[in-house]
């Protein structure tokens, strides 16, 4: 029965294209009897023309269901400011212009003659004249129909016929309504077609986690993910249809927090899936701010309590922050020095006692060791950092560990934090250039790199002078980790007939960082130990 369907369908169709091809003709001989083609054709006609260049469908592929119905439409350019006529109209302007003796040949330009025709090739999938595609109700298993839409266009200066292709794919129904919900909370879920008049019946494989009431209302019970089934009965057929639900519990188990300004953290929600919706609010902005995926920004001190709102799955969850400005004796321009076996310690400043929290990490635990109360013990001669994380914000310290003599050399050095460079004046008070920086520094522990005078000598002087003294330890850069505070780093920039071509030196503190005074404009402080031109020598005056 289906086979002789389908054959009389096919048989249609090509007597519809056969008259179609008689229609085209006809319409050519009254053209070519009456005017030329250039005069309805102006353009030429192309018979190679795709008619998908001029036409369209507004579904191309759609996805249906049993007992849908979608209106097909079809869209082109060519009807932008025209009129639309029947083919015996379309014949009766050709008639009027002949008769005019071609006067008013710009007036069929106006008109055109559009014919659609459509066809499925599946009988469980109607389509009408209109282009209403109609899915029948009885439909028990997915598949993909074609549908066919045959255009044939005269106007003017084109004819135009061919085929367009819809591909609709029909699926059963569905369970529809969100994946998830959260305890306490419920969600409407619905069978997604409403061809089925019979009942629905609703059920939960696990009630522990989720249950369903008789209308498809799930509520969430506790944390997990479960199967809800709609059982439809139309009075024959049984069907069975099943969604996959999880139920979430958000939860923040910390009411209390605080966040440094400048320090960042994300809210610690548990029982939450990925796919969960979240929304996040923060009492005043202006203080902490919190974005979309729940990372808080300490912005402004405030030992007032700010309230960051969650709206995880519908329900709504608080907590409390406060935003704290923590602050340490040590850090720029000041780093941890310490002899070896001696201590120092961290003390943090700005912070809550009831909401803040604090701890300390040593980089290299054989060269510094400090424990979770800020006491670091210098155990090696070297350097390493402190990590200091407080309302979550870390500060990186800079700690050397070194000889007493040295340390006290560096310590005298950074008095001169600040303070400004000059030549001319190196030697009065307040004004320093690089090497009676390194003079003033070491010769109250006993090193005058061979001056006479209270004069400092130039650098190339004073790297000659360790080198003499059997001080010298390199004469080219080396790693940061064989140097200890104290050390004296010698730069040659360019030729000034001097020792080595020396035109700078900077004395070495810890890790990456020297202090020196560089140039005009520059306050002594603190810089970075790298080949600033090249590395000639490195000295170490208390070996």
């Amino acid at each position: 029965m289906i086979l002789k369907n389908r054959l009389e369908k096919i048989i249609c169709i090509l007597c519809m294209v056969l008259s179609i091809t008689f229609a085209g003709a006809f319409l050519n001989n009254i053209s070519a009897d009456a005017y030329s083609d250039e005069v309805f054709f102006e353009n030429g006609r192309d018979e190679t023309e795709d008619i998908k260049d001029y036409f369209s469908l507004n579904y191309s592929e759609l996805v249906m269901y049993p007992g849908e119905k979608v209106k097909l439409n079809v869209d082109s350019e060519l009807f932008d400011e025209k009129t639309s006529v029947s083919l015996d109209e379309w014949y009766a302007l050709l008639s009027e212009l002949d008769s005019n003796n071609r006067q008013g040949a710009e007036d069929i330009s106006k008109y055109y003659y559009l014919d659609l025709d459509y066809y499925s090739v599946d009988e469980r999938v109607s389509v009408d004249s209109d282009g209403l595609i109609n899915v029948s109700a009885d439909v028990t298993e997915d598949f993909i129909s074609q549908i066919m839409v045959h255009i044939t266009y005269f106007s003017k200066d084109r004819e135009l016929s061919g085929y367009l292709y819809c591909d609709a794919c029909v699926q059963l129904d569905e369970i529809t309504g969100d994946e998830i919900v959260a305890t306490s909370l419920s969600k409407q879920l619905n069978v997604s077609v409403a061809y089925t008049l019979g009942t629905v019946k609703w059920k939960t494989l696990d009630s522990k986690i989720a249950s369903v009431s008789e209308d498809g209302i799930v509520t969430g019970l506790s944390y997990g993910i479960t199967e809800v089934q709609a059982i439809i009965s139309d009075g024959e057929t049984e069907y069975v249809l099943s969604k996959t639900v999880k139920v979430s519990d958000p939860k923040i188990n910390v009411l209390k927090e605080a966040v440094a300004v400048g320090g960042t953290y994300t809210l610690p929600v548990e029982g939450i899936f990925d796919e969960s919706t979240k929304t996040f609010v923060s009492s005043k902005k202006s203080y902490a701010s919190v974005d979309e995926k729940g990372n808080v920004y300490g912005l402004k001190k405030t030992s007032n309590a700010i309230t960051i709102t969650a709206v995880i799955d519908g329900k709504t969850i608080t907590t409390k922050v406060i935003v704290t400005n923590p602050t340490l004796k040590f850090g720029k321009n000041a780093p941890i020095l310490l002899v070896k076996g001696k201590s120092k310690t961290i003390k943090v400043k700005g912070i809550s006692s009831t909401y803040s929290s604090v701890s300390f990490r040593s980089g290299r635990t054989n060269i510094a060791k400090v424990s979770q109360k800020g006491k670091v013990k210098g155990k090696k001669y070297g350097s390493c950092y402190i990590y200091v994380t407080v309302d979550y914000k870390t500060f990186k310290l800079n700690c050397a560990v070194g000889k007493k003599k040295a340390i006290k050399a560096v310590k005298r050095a950074y008095k001169a934090v600040g303070c400004k460079y000059s030549q001319l004046y190196r030697m009065s008070k307040g004004q320093y250039d690089c090497s009676s920086l390194v003079y003033r520094s070491f010769k109250p522990y006993g090193c005058g790199f061979g001056a006479t005078t209270n004069w400092a000598p130039v650098a190339a002087e004073e790297y000659k002078y360790l080198v003499n003294a059997g001080k010298s330890i390199a004469s080219k850069k080396v790693s940061y980790k064989k140097l200890r505070p104290g050390d004296i780093i010698f730069y040659s920039g360019w030729k000034n007939g001097r020792y080595l071509n020396i035109t700078h030196v900077a004395i070495f503190v810890a890790n990456n960082t020297t202090i020196e005074a560089k140039d005009y404009d520059i306050p002594i402080g603190e810089d970075t130990y790298k080949k600033q031109s090249r590395v000639v020598g490195i000295g170490r005056v208390f070996k």
